[in-house]
């Protein structure tokens, strides 16, 4: 992602020496890709070039494509002119940005003139995140002539719906551009999910009112977050070209429907994964896993990789490691961490209500769950924190004191992450102490 404490997303505010730093970085952690899930600020694709330009192993890049959240989860419907409109023109533009042929304005605030080509380390584009299902039974339902293309590059089976047949048009419009443009062609897909694979069954809901479909751990897979199909499969490369694979954002603990993947393996992530390979006649990536360090949880998992939250750092290291093994053992292309950094502007479903939204990139929520996914922290204080938790008192002071009485005193600091309370005893006392917090 593009954020950093402090600043919105929109406000490109990472420079081009932090860019350079964190590919020093992702190369010494033993990566070899990066993925970007929107066009930044020149300042990264200047130090992208650089860095290559001066090392002798080579990062790789696959570009992203997106709408933001609001056409997404809005009325628009896959045709309309704000969404695949809006996906041809990015894709567009990522392309000149890839070969250093553009300027952009960004939000008015980030640099975008474009002027490095790093077309010879860019693996693929990837079109999209994670759908919206019922968006995309909307579009289905509303343009039920619209199945079938044929492309230049890229052209539908006979069952391809008409969401896939405008994902279809957006990719082969991709490949066609850049190849009359550039002369060049480059590996694409679009980015699928669990929500909406392949591979799961879909419930048959019958139209008896009487007949409540209760979720029991027998059928919850059938009703959890499962109402359509999209299928890399239905989609097929046409004159030659050879860089079709099938992408997929898949961790281990959502949707909580995997954890009836067993199958003949205990290993549900495992069972899941090959599954997904069995599908494809095409190679599959999955281009984002992750593993937070958030004091809040907010999906639970009863397999070997753990919960989403509530991981220490090496907790998280040890998920990570464990399913990037299963990725690779079921026969996958490779898989992307999500994410590099922490990002404090993200939410969570469990603590959205108790955000304060304009204010998220100022202040680092624990118990926000997609606040911690990141490798790289970033620690409240310009060197170092105003308390440690260490049992040292030695950073608390009497302008701390807030109380002051013969029994006891109480302090209090406060940084971009805690609200920190010491207490000192002045007399031994059996009964509770209570602290009593006004939070409204």
């Amino acid at each position: 992602g593009a954020s950093i404490p402090g600043h919105y997303v929109t406000d490109y505010a990472i420079p081009y020496d932090t860019y350079y730093a964190w590919l020093e970085s992702i190369h010494e952690l033993g990566s070899n890709t990066v993925r970007l899930n929107a066009i930044f600020n020149d300042d990264f694709y200047d130090a992208f070039y650089d860095y290559n330009e001066a090392h002798e192993e080579k990062l790789y890049l696959i570009q992203g494509i997106n709408l933001d959240s609001y056409t997404l989860n809005s009325h628009h419907d896959g045709f309309s002119r704000a969404y695949y409109g809006e996906l041809i023109t990015r894709a567009e533009n990522a392309v000149d940005v890839i070969h250093g042929r553009k300027k952009l304005a960004l939000n008015n605030a980030g640099k975008g003139q474009y002027k490095k080509n790093i077309s010879k380390y860019v693996l693929a584009y990837v079109v999209g995140s994670e759908w919206i299902d019922y968006t995309i039974i909307y579009t289905d339902n509303k343009y039920q002539d619209r199945k079938g293309f044929s492309g230049n590059y890229i052209s539908t089976e006979a069952d391809a719906t008409p969401f896939e047949t405008m994902l279809a048009k957006v990719l082969d419009h991709l490949v066609t551009y850049e190849t009359k443009k550039y002369n060049e062609q480059h590996s694409i897909s679009f980015i699928n999910s669990p929500t909406t694979d392949p591979v799961g069954d879909i419930p048959i809901v019958k139209e008896d009112e009487n007949e409540v479909p209760y979720l029991t751990p027998e059928n919850l897979k059938f009703f959890y977050h499962k109402l359509v199909r999209l299928d890399a499969e239905h989609l097929k490369p046409v004159n030659d070209y050879k860089g079709l694979f099938a992408a997929y954002n898949i961790s281990s603990y959502y949707p909580n429907y995997l954890s009836y993947e067993k199958e003949e393996y205990q290993d549900t992530y495992f069972s899941y994964l090959l599954k997904l390979n069995n599908h494809h006649d095409m190679p599959v990536l999955v281009t984002e896993f992750a593993y937070s360090t958030s004091r809040g949880i907010s999906s639970l998992a009863d397999d070997r990789y753990g919960n989403f939250g509530g991981m220490t750092e090496e907790e998280q290291g040890k998920a990570l490691v464990n399913a990037y093994h299963t990725i690779i053992e079921t026969g996958s292309a490779g898989g992307l961490i999500a994410t590099w950094q922490d990002e404090w502007d993200k939410r969570s479903w469990n603590t959205i209500e108790k955000i304060d939204i304009p204010e998220t990139m100022n202040w680092n929520d624990v118990q926000t769950t997609n606040q911690g996914l990141g490798l790289l922290t970033f620690d409240p204080g310009e060197e170092e924190s105003v308390c440690y938790i260490d049992g040292d008192i030695k950073e608390w002071s009497d302008k701390d004191k807030i109380v002051d009485t013969e029994n006891l005193s109480l302090s209090m600091k406060q940084d971009e992450r805690y609200l920190y309370l010491y207490v000192d005893k002045k007399k031994k006392q059996q009964a509770p102490l209570y602290i009593p917090l006004d939070v409204t």
